[in-house]
């Protein structure tokens, strides 16, 4: 076991000397054996190991008993634990949400918010290969296309999942054989939701009946779609650079550019563009792909497509835009004060996390940074942050004007930013009141990088889950 995960970590590059790992533990086998093998793995990648777990508050005093658990677990290896409860079922009532996905949400936002306050590099998670078969056949039911069928990534930003290659069985045996303790959630027993009734019953039917193997085949599909999805992912993105560009309100494409590409590509740069505005995590379907295909085929200006998330698709002469313009009041009269590491949830569904990076790595991404992130000469910043929205009289010096100093209103004017979008864009200042970032449009060229830059702080706007 031990050695599968070594060469999963070698193959994907999961882990580096010296990584700060979040591990989220449920206290299942799949996350203890998880945490078990990281342990024995710290020495040789000089690991710093912090226990994670997220308590749903779907079963009262079983889930009290399974953080308690957690906890001990995590004081016999002399790792340190933070243990979050939340009312999984009053976000899922408040939002409309399914009880598995409210408490997805939620989990990864704890992992990631723990992450970004302990300056973590890693967030390793207990994903197994059996997790994998079964994402992959919910997204074929779906009729998902090459991404979805690619399942779970071993690797896709900070989150890490070292046991994908490692079958449900072999992690069980595993557990007994080293006699490692675990808790079991009996609600993963109950053929109430699709996953639990593919895991209980299609899955066992699949391998009596028809292939025994059914498990290691659906990985290996999810592996082959995977990389040529990322093979795809980069050329699509590729195009956009060419033919597009961004900003936290709208995504514009040239609508020539985008007409000359073959029907494939521009499914994928339909998606990519809405992913831009709704976030990473949100996907359009197919049925709302092809609408917009026929749209753009058909419209020739003026009329509007509506798009979910509150993103709207509508046609210039010469562009095709995306928006996502949520109104927000002249006078909102939010002022955040912001910490590194730290998150500011802002008006509009939009989310700021900064967080400090070493330079060597800025200097490596920022050239290809993308409008909604930043990347700062921390040095010349007096913390804390300050996000507030734009007010009459601000200035700053954009990037790339040679210092000159121009009025906010002037900027966004030039840039024909949509009025409706502007009360929308979060405004950065350091303690001294200085604007050092126009959130998705432009830094303060006084807090660009500079050789002698010692300390980065990177920002990075999303909208929310």
């Amino acid at each position: 076991m031990l050695n599968k995960v070594k060469e999963a970590i070698r193959q994907y590059q999961l882990l580096d000397k010296g990584d700060k790992v979040v591990i989220g533990v449920s206290g299942g086998p799949d996350s203890i054996t998880l945490l078990y093998l990281l342990k024995m793995l710290q020495s040789e990648f000089d690991l710093i190991l912090h226990v994670a777990h997220f308590n749903h508050m779907f079963r009262g005093q079983e889930a009290d008993e399974e953080a308690e658990f957690v906890r001990e677990v995590a004081a016999r290896l002399g790792l340190p634990c933070t243990v979050k409860a939340q009312d999984v079922p009053r976000f899922v009532a408040e939002y409309n949400l399914s009880p598995q996905e409210g408490a997805r949400i939620l989990r990864y936002r704890f992992f990631y918010d723990l992450a970004a306050q302990l300056k973590a590099s890693k967030i390793a998670l207990g994903h197994h290969a059996d997790d994998q078969a079964e994402t992959v056949l919910l997204h074929l039911f779906r009729g998902s296309g090459t991404a979805g069928l690619a399942g779970m990534s071993p690797k896709r930003g900070k989150v890490i999942r070292p046991l994908l290659g490692i079958t449900r069985q072999q992690i069980e045996d595993y557990c007994r054989e080293k006699g490692l303790p675990t808790r079991t959630d009996p609600s993963n027993f109950k053929s109430i939701y699709t996953r639990n009734k593919i895991r209980l019953e299609l899955l066992p039917l699949l391998k009596k009946d028809y292939n025994p193997n059914v498990v290691e085949n659906l990985n290996r599909t999810a592996e082959i779609l995977r990389v040529e999805n990322e093979f795809l992912e980069k050329i699509t993105e590729e195009v956009f650079l060419r033919i597009g560009r961004s900003t936290a309100c709208e995504v514009v494409l040239e609508k020539s550019g985008f007409g000359e590409l073959h029907p494939a590509l521009q499914r994928r740069l339909i998606r990519f563009s809405f992913k831009r505005l709704a976030g990473e995590e949100k996907s359009l379907n197919y049925s709302y792909v092809r609408a917009a295909q026929t749209y753009l085929s058909t419209q020739r200006g003026g009329k509007k497509l509506g798009l979910p998330e509150g993103i709207v698709l509508k046609t210039g002469k010469e562009t095709i835009i995306f928006s996502k313009l949520q109104v927000v009041p002249d006078s909102p009269g939010y002022k955040i004060t912001l910490d590194l590491p730290g998150t500011a949830r802002l008006p509009g569904g939009l989310v700021l996390t900064a967080e400090e990076v070493e330079p060597a790595f800025a200097r490596q991404n920022y050239r290809q940074a993308k409008n909604w992130e930043a990347y700062l000469d921390l040095g010349r910043i007096k913390l804390p942050l300050t996000v507030r929205p734009r007010k009459p009289g601000d200035i700053f010096r954009p990037l790339g004007l040679g210092g000159s100093k121009k009025k906010l209103k002037d900027f966004l004017i030039d840039l024909k930013v949509p009025q409706a979008g502007r009360n929308l864009i979060p405004v950065v200042t350091d303690a001294t009141g200085q604007i050092i970032w126009v959130g998705g449009y432009r830094i303060d060229e006084n807090y660009k990088l500079r050789e002698q830059t010692k300390r980065v702080a990177y920002l990075r706007l999303s909208y929310t889950e």
